[in-house]
């Protein structure tokens, strides 16, 4: 009998923790999955001057890129792989940044027909201490998408 008992108890407990699954399920399938962006590379040269942001969809694309930032560096940063059937690439240049100011990009939205993306400030050094004057990227992968992906700049809603 007490066996009955603490099986149907377990049952109960077991119903209790299910239930709520499909409620929260259900919630966020109104708004669309934000992909994932994986940070693959961060260098300090071989950025452009100003703010950009440029997708890649190819592997030709992805060496033009690495031909024009191994231009000056002996040996070059070698190409990441990347499986282009399965992933877009994400090359964002802050433009020309001091005192060890350093950005990423972070998914802010995702529209029927685009995903904006949108700069985030990850390390601020003193701006006491002298440092140099830089041009660096960040090259970041995604699930494939043949969606328009936009850069928003920082402080625009």
């Amino acid at each position: 009998m007490k066996a009955m008992q603490w099986n149907f108890c377990l049952f109960l407990l077991f119903i209790a923790c299910k239930c709520p699954a499909p409620a929260a399920a259900s919630k966020n399938s109104q708004e669309p999955a934000r992909p994932p962006l994986t940070h693959v590379l961060s260098e300090n040269y071989g950025g452009s001057e100003e703010e950009s942001l440029q997708i890649i969809r190819s592997q030709a694309g992805l060496k033009k890129f690495f031909a024009k930032v191994n231009q000056t560096r002996k040996p070059g940063i070698p190409l990441p792989k990347v499986n282009f059937e399965e992933q877009t690439v994400l090359v964002y240049c802050p433009g020309r940044t001091q005192n060890g100011e350093s950005s990423g990009l972070e998914v802010t939205q995702m529209r029927e027909d685009k995903i904006l993306v949108q700069p985030v400030l990850k390390n601020r050094q003193d701006k006491s201490t002298a440092t140099a004057v830089t041009l660096p990227f960040e090259l970041y992968t995604m699930p494939r998408t043949d969606m328009e992906i936009e850069l928003q700049k920082r402080g625009t809603p």
